[in-house]
């Protein structure tokens, strides 16, 4: 009888649901799992918790699994702490710009904007902009899956080297060996670039107009700092394949740019959060280093030389 109520009732959604499984869980069985080897300090660490004005939780993705990382947000949820000024949650990437991937719509159920793939406004929008009658239809499987199963048959990657960083290498291996055609990207002779049928060289960050979005889903643009050693930038070859392709006449970063910006959903004030369930742990972490080749240069080099 802790929980924030007011802050619940105006804001979330599922919190009965999620109070009645709750409760139904053995209480001294979780601390004992948890490692704390006190029930005290569990006790007093939520009370405080609660009763901090300002309270923010920190925590780096690759440590935990996603079912944790759900029970953190119950936990700023249940104390009433997201969403509000010097208080809620920090979600700490691995690799710079990860949530801007998912801005974009890497996901298969979302799109830009983290939208719904599925909402037919946003479909309507979609057709709008890119002058398009169809748009492909949603599909049940991840992309994992379909990779899993050796149904994906033509790959592009770029920026990434996941034969290199992985942590199950016989599995990632069969992605590229069962694939009909692999293109590669990236600044480096990666393990994923030795597997693929076209390399194509990608420009350093510092050779390129761009942006990162944070952890707080906050744009922050850079500038070029210097002109890249290759013919044509990474961006350029992407806009030259997409207009090969029949793509919809983007020219330039900037185009790129406003196109985003007109699909990303207008900021609504009234958002609902959702309390989630987990019923069992969840950590089934691929890659090391961000799945980056120079991120993983980097953490070999420092390590190296503290040996």
């Amino acid at each position: 009888r802790l929980e924030n109520a007011m802050f619940i009732k105006d804001n979330c959604t599922g919190f009965e649901d999620y109070k009645k499984k709750l409760l139904n869980e053995d209480f001294d069985a979780l601390v004992e799992c948890s490692g704390i080897n006190c029930l005290g300090k569990v006790v007093s660490f939520a009370k405080e918790f609660n009763n901090e004005m300002n309270a923010i939780l920190v925590f780096a993705e690759k440590d935990i699994s996603s079912a944790a990382s759900y029970e953190l947000q119950n936990l700023a949820l249940i104390t009433g702490k997201l969403g509000k000024t010097a208080s809620g949650l920090i979600s700490l990437k691995e690799k710079s710009n990860s949530h801007g991937l998912f801005d974009m719509g890497v996901g298969h159920k979302i799109g830009v904007g983290g939208e719904s793939i599925n909402d037919l406004d946003f479909r309507k929008r979609l057709k709008e902009k890119w002058k398009i009658e169809d748009l492909p239809v949603y599909k049940e499987k991840a992309h994992q899956d379909m990779l899993d199963d050796g149904k994906i048959k033509n790959m592009f990657v770029f920026g990434e080297d996941p034969v290199g960083c992985t942590l199950n290498k016989k599995k990632i291996e069969d992605w590229f060996d069962n694939a009909d055609f692999v293109v590669v990207q990236d600044y480096f002779m990666s393990e994923t670039a030795k597997k693929a049928d076209l390399i194509l060289p990608s420009s350093l960050p510092l050779e390129l107009d761009g942006s990162f979005t944070n952890t707080q889903k906050y744009i922050q643009e850079f500038k070029k700092q210097k002109d890249s050693e290759i013919e044509k930038s990474s961006i350029d070859q992407l806009i030259n394949l997409l207009q090969k392709f029949g793509s919809n006449g983007l020219e330039s970063i900037e185009d790129i740019k406003l196109e985003i910006a007109s699909l990303l959903p207008v900021k609504n004030e009234n958002v609902n959060y959702k309390f989630t369930t987990t019923d069992i742990d969840n950590y089934n972490r691929m890659f090391e280093h961000g799945c980056d080749i120079v991120v993983k240069m980097f953490n070999e080099e420092f390590e190296e030389n503290f040996q």
